[in-house]
């Protein structure tokens, strides 16, 4: 499914004076996988990849933060793909807004082995606006809909692989909600992503995931309500009969 998500990258249209970098960081893949990116990226200057060993996902997600440059970073799972032409062009757009230092939207799960062009809707996250203690009750931002300016990666941290398939929440108690960084919420789709991520490929994994956002709250030195990690899954029920408009 990487050819849908180069496919969705390289279709985005975007204002006069904004320029996209992708930049693809590969594990060492041996399935073919370096033959796509080599046609590519062939003789495109602003589309890079590099590919080699790593310690698993988040350290390759913490690699590429560093190896790419621009002003806005983004990140995009090579299941995943934007939702249609026009989402860099809406996040480029939130950015103009100089008292924002990151934007978020909503997300689409689709049936896994679905492709772009033809897909049955599983689940909607339908994200909704930023308070000051949405956290607290269990709520979260999309994490592939997020996307922040350089330098909360040099003021907050990247991830911390140690919190295994919980990094992503990890990384947004700590630059999002304890930061109290000013975001900014786009109501529109803006990511698809196919089922069978990380934390819930087993009620083993779930559990595990849950230990781990548990610990994220304490290793950050903030105290969540007694109910905040029941609820954050609670919160997601709606997205399985919640659809976005058309």
């Amino acid at each position: 499914m990487l050819r849908d998500c180069l496919d969705s990258l390289a279709e985005q249209v975007v204002p006069d004076g904004v320029s996209i970098v992708h930049h693809i960081v590969d594990g060492g893949s041996s399935d073919g996988t370096l033959e796509i990116l080599k046609v590519w990226a062939r003789d495109r200057p602003n589309r890079t990849f590099r590919s080699r060993p790593d310690d698993g996902f988040y350290e390759a997600v913490n690699s590429g933060i560093q190896e790419t440059e621009g002003d806005i970073v983004g990140i995009l799972n090579a299941d995943d793909f934007y939702f249609d032409q026009q989402v860099l062009a809406r996040v480029a757009c939130a950015f103009e807004d100089r008292s924002i230092s990151g934007t978020y939207g909503d997300l689409i799960y689709i049936q896994a082995g679905n492709d772009r062009n033809h897909y049955q809707v599983k689940r909607y996250w339908k994200a909704g606006a930023f308070c000051g203690l949405a956290f607290r009750h269990g709520w979260m931002p999309p994490h592939p809909t997020v996307f922040v300016r350089r330098e909360v990666y040099a003021n907050f941290g990247a991830f911390d692989k140690n919190f295994g398939s919980a990094a992503d929440y990890e990384w947004m108690l700590r630059a999002i909600f304890k930061a109290s960084l000013p975001m900014l919420y786009i109501p529109r789709v803006l990511v698809a992503m196919r089922e069978g991520g990380m934390s819930n490929r087993s009620v083993r994994a779930r559990l595990l995931a849950n230990k781990n956002d548990r610990r994220a709250w304490s290793e950050n030195h903030i105290r969540p309500f007694p109910w905040t990690l029941l609820m954050k899954p609670l919160r997601k029920l709606p997205q399985w009969w919640q659809r976005p408009q058309k």
